[in-house]
Order: C-alpha cells, then sequence, then structure tokens
C-alpha cells in the first residue's frame, strides 16, 4: 500500500524539524495552531501572517529568513508548508513548476496529484495535521495533544465536515500519511465517539462567542489588516488553543509588534468557459503568482506582487 517517506522528506527539508526557526502563519485557526505546535516544540518565533492579500512581517526581516506555513510561496528559495491544489497537469507543468516547488512541503505536489485526474482526491485535511505526522516521524511519542484539544484538531479547515462528506478520501489519506506509530493525537482520536467530537466542536464554538460576543458567527479567523485592533482578540484565541491542545501560547514567541504591511493584489479566476484548461493554468502561472490555490474545480485563486514587491 502507498505511503509516505517522512525521512525524505526530511532529508530534503531538514528546516521543518529544526529549531529555533521565523515563521510567518495564514490568519486562522490551522495557520494559528501550526504557530502553537511549532513555538511549543521547536522554540518557532512567529514574526508575520499572510492572507493571500496582505503580508504582515517584523520590520527588518527578508521573508528568505522566515519559513511560511499553511500557504505555498512560488518563489524560488523560499521556504513554504501547504496543502492547496496549484498545478493542472503535473505530468505537464510550467517548466520552472518542480524548482519553485522544491522549497516547498506540500502533499499534494509530493504524491503527484493534480487538478485534471485527482482533484476529488486532493489532500483533504489541514497543514497542523501534516506537521504534526513529520514531528512525530522526527520525535517519536514527544507531539502530545490533551483530549479537548481534538475539537480545535479538527475545525481547522472545516476538517471535521470534510471527514463526514468525504469520508473514503479523509480515510485514503489516514492510511497514506500514517507511519505505523501510535502518536498521542491518533490514538485519543480513535477512542472519540462521533457524538463526542460534535459535542467538542459546539463547545468551541461557544468559547469563541465568548471571546468575540458581538452576536456574529466567528470561527477563528483574524483581520490581519487591522491588527492592532485584533491583537487582543488574537491573544484570547491563542490562549484558548494553547489550552485546549496543551501547546502553551508564550508571547513571547509571538514577535508581532513593528511589523510592516504588503499590500498586494489577489484575483480569483473560474466559473467561465476554459477555466479549467491547462492552456489557461498556464497563462495564470505567466502572470507569477506569489501564492496560487485551485479551491474548487473551476476556480483558482491567486495573488500578484502589485502594487509592492514581497520584502
Amino acid at each position: 500500500m502507498e505511503k509516505i517517506n517522512y525521512e525524505k522528506i526530511i532529508e530534503k527539508h531538514p528546516w521543518i524539524v529544526e529549531k529555533n526557526k521565523k515563521c510567518i502563519l495564514s490568519p486562522d485557526i490551522d495557520g494559528l495552531l501550526c504557530g502553537l505546535l511549532m513555538s511549543h516544540y521547536l522554540n518557532w518565533e512567529i514574526v508575520g501572517f499572510y492572507d493571500g492579500k496582505v503580508l504582515i512581517i517584523k520590520t527588518g526581516l527578508q521573508t528568505k529568513d522566515c519559513i511560511f506555513l499553511d500557504m505555498e510561496i512560488l518563489r524560488k528559495g523560499i521556504r513554504s508548508v501547504g496543502h492547496h491544489m496549484n498545478v493542472h497537469i503535473i505530468n505537464k507543468p510550467p517548466a520552472n513548476y518542480h524548482k519553485i516547488m522544491n522549497s516547498c512541503i506540500n502533499p499534494n505536489h509530493i504524491r503527484g496529484f493534480d487538478r485534471i485526474a485527482n482533484f476529488s482526491s486532493k489532500y483533504p485535511l489541514g497543514t497542523v495535521h501534516l506537521l504534526m505526522y513529520i514531528l512525530e516521524n522526527k520525535y517519536p511519542g514527544v507531539i502530545k495533544i490533551k483530549k479537548g484539544g481534538l475539537a480545535s484538531l479538527f475545525f481547522a479547515d472545516g476538517v471535521w465536515k470534510i471527514l463526514f462528506k468525504y469520508t473514503r478520501n479523509v480515510m485514503g489519506w489516514f492510511t497514506y500519511l500514517h507511519s505505523g506509530k501510535e502518536a498521542d493525537w491518533w490514538v485519543k482520536l480513535r477512542k472519540l465517539s462521533v457524538i463526542e467530537l460534535i459535542e467538542e466542536i459546539n463547545s468551541l464554538l461557544s468559547e469563541f462567542k465568548k471571546i468575540k460576543d458581538d452576536n456574529k458567527d466567528w470561527y477563528g479567523h483574524i483581520d490581519i489588516s487591522s491588527l492592532d485592533k485584533d491583537k487582543v482578540l488574537l491573544a484570547k484565541t491563542l490562549e484558548l488553543l494553547g489550552g485546549l491542545t496543551g501547546w502553551n501560547y508564550k508571547s513571547t514567541k509571538w514577535k508581532l509588534q513593528n511589523l510592516k504591511e504588503f499590500q498586494f493584489t489577489k484575483k480569483i479566476y473560474g466559473q467561465i468557459k476554459g477555466s479549467r484548461s491547462n492552456e489557461q493554468f498556464f497563462r495564470i502561472w505567466n502572470k507569477k503568482p506569489l501564492s496560487l490555490a485551485m479551491t474548487e474545480g473551476s476556480v483558482i485563486q491567486y495573488t500578484i506582487e502589485k502594487p509592492v514587491r514581497m520584502p
């Protein structure tokens, strides 16, 4: 049965298991959990956020000095970890595609999946799950999570909904990703009933309501264009998630002062004739997108470095 090769991943990308790195996160639950995980176990520092339109980064730092978590940055030499589908035909890619992806850890790319043949079988989990699998392989038995943290783990990127809607694909990926080591979170998950998981997620939503009590549903997404206003909300969210998972929120590791903002141009293409063609994908790729994600069968979201360039 096909299995992922963690040793090969770590050999190619040793930085993913090294300590004291600087990282930039997506501003949602998956990204925040990635930050908590890596800061708790590997002493990483969080120095910024990127949401596909806005990048905020600690003044004086260059992106080459950082690792992006929960997004693919399509620039040679810029390290990133993401899980989005970003190629139409992997056997007929743009000439520089594999060279650019050489600095990125992406499960679809590792498995050789593309949109034309594998979109319905694309990676269904979050970046935090992939990171936990990788760290478990490098540090067996070290990565722990409290039972109460499983809700946040499966709330990230709506994985709990995907689990019930696309069960066969999720279980297929679990089989592909599972190395045989009985990781702490995997053992706890197998003992959790469906009802318990739903109850835990409902409890998490109630806690979100307490944090942001404005009579609106809120799912943990931080508006980084107004981060100064949302810093208290961010800290409360991190304290909540850290308490639930056991991955302590260490405020000293979240270097979110003296940030510089870079605004890019985000575009969404799709739902028109020809949007699934390799030719159209090439036209978008030739615009040199900073990041790109195929979020639906005929939709491509991508970011162009205009009006400014990434530092």
